[in-house]
């Protein structure tokens, strides 16, 4: 029996055009290790085309957008990257074509003026940052990535690079954290995945990622400890593969999606294993659920909206007596709208439903920056119960302590084998329990033991078959090279003998 997402029957339903938000002006200046957008609770932010700089918008606008919003600038060039800090939902930080990063202070009832004064100026690279990444547990720690092939770990409170990570022989198109920040992992223009230890300042290991030189993104699933790469075959074929960071010698799974060009904006689910693939230029959008070191298709959804922004909103803006599984905002070429991902579930409104909402990361930091960085401290995110949305009682105040990540030291060469590793690494506070620091999607038709070798060979066959065609295919295009190179000798000689 093959392998089922938990979460087929999903249901997506596009906002009404009456919600939409209409006339917007979002950037040219795209980069491919972006995805463009970045969402909290409160507000949706969007590089804008006129000014150089960001609009902030609240959830409940909606209409046509003013031709000139207020706006927040002042870098020198324009913004290719937006994040929310997770644990001051009202600091927004933008990076830019000048190499700079900016934190500006947004006023919990949103922008009502031009917004020109940073809170901090994050300045360091030489050349255009493309990628900033929030420490998922550390607060006001900060990851960003640029051309001049540097990556930069940023004290935010200070204003200052704690470290710098110049191991890259290329510029870096994916940068992502692990759970409790002990790790790095990058995706570069030479086709190169990459674990980094920051502390160490250096390659973990090292492996050759997707073979078409076009931009490659990568995904940490920090639960699952898998890492997950975007990119394109040697044939044009967009493909993910997913990772074990034990093991980097060849990645422990792979799927083709389809043959496009479309730049991958992927969004990870870390409490239901759910990954969401957007395309830039195209409106139909992938979900997969990672299961065992696999992708399964799990459903998927598309506008008519050529889609050129994508984010998804914290798991505390669902609707959970819906079953909302998930929120994504879509970033058109003129418009801004949002999507619902509804789990059907009779008695959703009547019970809380504990499987499809495990705690989630709670908006609270489990250390500081000077935790991390002078004692060099590392640390799961805070989880919390989401039956308070459920209840609608007060958010807790006080979040759940996770278990302490233990970090694999051993170096890459010196882990097993993908014959010697018969399922993929999976720790043991993420097996299936009841507890609030490992708790995931439980659903009541789990297969046995014997399904499960059973599916587990059924992959390694397909992997297989996938990897026969390939040599099929290219096999084929050298017949092909080989035939048009005899029909120019034929021509040549027909040429001569007339």
């Amino acid at each position: 029996m093959a392998t089922v997402s938990h979460y087929r029957h999903t249901n997506c339903v596009l906002s009404t055009e009456d919600t939409h938000l209409l006339n917007l002006s979002p950037s040219n200046a795209l980069w491919d290790g972006s995805n463009t957008i970045a969402c909290n609770e409160l507000f949706v932010a969007i590089p804008w085309l006129n000014c150089g700089g960001a609009v902030v918008f609240q959830h409940g606008d909606h209409g046509l957008a003013a031709t000139n919003p207020p706006t927040v600038h002042g870098q020198g060039g324009s913004i290719i990257d937006v994040a929310f800090n997770p644990f001051h939902k009202e600091q927004l930080f933008t990076a830019s074509e000048d190499g700079s990063i900016f934190g500006w202070q947004i006023p919990a009832e949103g922008l009502k003026e031009n917004l020109t004064e940073p809170f901090v100026r994050l300045e360091g690279h030489l050349k255009k940052c493309g990628i900033i990444r929030f420490h998922p547990s550390a607060n006001g720690v900060l990851a960003s990535a640029s051309l001049d092939k540097v990556v930069d770990l940023w004290d935010v409170e200070k204003a200052t690079v704690a470290t710098e990570l110049t191991c890259h022989k290329d510029y870096v198109t994916g940068l992502d954290w692990n759970v409790d920040g002990s790790l790095l992992c990058s995706s570069t223009r030479d086709k190169k995945v990459n674990i980094i230890d920051p502390r160490k300042g250096g390659f973990v290991s090292t492996a050759e990622g997707h073979q078409n030189a076009r931009s490659q993104k990568c995904v940490w699933a920090k639960r699952l400890d898998n890492i997950l790469t975007f990119g394109w075959d040697f044939m044009q074929r967009r493909e993910i593969m997913v990772w074990d960071p034990r093991n980097m010698k060849t990645a422990i799974h792979t799927t083709c999606t389809d043959q496009s060009s479309a730049a991958p904006m992927p969004v990870f689910d870390e409490d239901l294993n759910l990954l969401s693939v957007a395309s830039r230029g195209e409106g139909r959008v992938r979900n997969y659920e990672l299961i065992g070191g696999a992708l399964v298709h799990s459903f998927d959804f598309s506008s008519s909206e050529s889609v050129k922004g994508y984010c998804s909103f914290p798991k505390r803006s669902l609707n959970v007596k819906e079953c909302e599984i998930s929120r994504c905002y879509v970033l058109g070429q003129r418009k801004l709208f949002s999507a619902r991902m509804l789990l059907p579930r009779k008695m959703a409104a009547e019970e809380f439903q504990e499987n499809v909402y495990p705690p989630t990361f709670a908006d609270k930091p489990a250390i500081s920056a000077k935790d991390y960085f002078d004692s060099k401290k590392n640390a799961r995110p805070l989880e919390v119960n989401m039956k308070y949305l459920f209840d609608g009682s007060a958010p807790p105040t006080a979040a759940t302590s996770a278990k302490e990540h233990v970090k694999n030291t051993a170096p890459a060469v010196s882990a097993p084998s993908r014959e010697e590793v018969k399922k993929p690494h999976v720790h043991e506070k993420e097996k299936l329990t009841s507890t609030a620091a490992g708790r995931v999607h439980v659903d009541p038709s789990t297969p046995k033991e014997a399904d499960v070798k059973k599916h587990a060979t059924l992959r390694s066959l397909c992997a297989k078959l996938e990897s026969q065609r390939a040599e099929l295919e290219k096999l084929r295009a050298e017949t092909r090279k080989k035939e048009d190179e005899v029909m120019k000798t034929i021509e040549e000689l027909q040429n001569l003998a007339l």
